[in-house]
């Protein structure tokens, strides 16, 4: 279309500038023309450019439309991430909060546990000074026994079982 469009105006212009020659036309007469022709030109060249401006915008919409694909799944990304680890702190809070609960109620076991102790220990030392002062007595008793035997002193009958009593209470 273009093409015969070049065509025509070529053959236009050319019977024209023969028809000015001769002198049929002036100038004044033929001003018109031109000015059409040149407003078309024109007028095809901001078409071409437009066109151009177009393509040129429509990359530039396509870019702006993928940078925005992009960024949605990077969002959407960032904000799974985000609902994950808010999810595994509120289970984990959930977690120390059941732990606390508990190991609370081991506390009292705990003190239960850590009188008996105490209380077994007292009385295992209270068992061994016992003990002791009673090896200690028979121990006593039986060199008191030797003594009486090398010296041959006479025995009383309570005396000789608890020789040193006086000494002792």
């Amino acid at each position: 279309e273009k093409e015969t469009w070049n065509k025509k105006s070529l053959c236009f212009f050319s019977t024209r500038y023969e028809l000015v020659q001769r002198g049929m036309f002036t100038a004044k007469d033929t001003g018109l023309v031109p000015t059409v022709y040149t407003r078309n030109q024109q007028l095809e060249a901001d078409n071409m450019r437009l066109r151009k401006d177009l393509e040129n915008y429509k990359l530039a919409a396509n870019k702006a439309k993928e940078a925005f694909l992009k960024m949605q799944k990077e969002r959407d990304f960032h904000r799974m991430h985000h609902k994950r680890v808010v999810q595994e702190k509120n289970k984990l809070i959930c977690d120390i909060k059941r732990l606390k609960a508990h190991y609370a109620s081991y506390e009292p076991v705990l003190k239960q546990l850590t009188e008996k102790y105490q209380t077994t220990l007292r009385q295992k030392m209270l068992t061994s000074l016992e003990r002791d002062r009673a090896v200690g007595q028979t121990l006593i008793y039986f060199q008191c026994q030797q003594i009486k035997e090398r010296c041959d002193i006479p025995t009383d009958s309570h005396a000789s079982i608890y020789p040193f009593r006086k000494l002792l209470f």
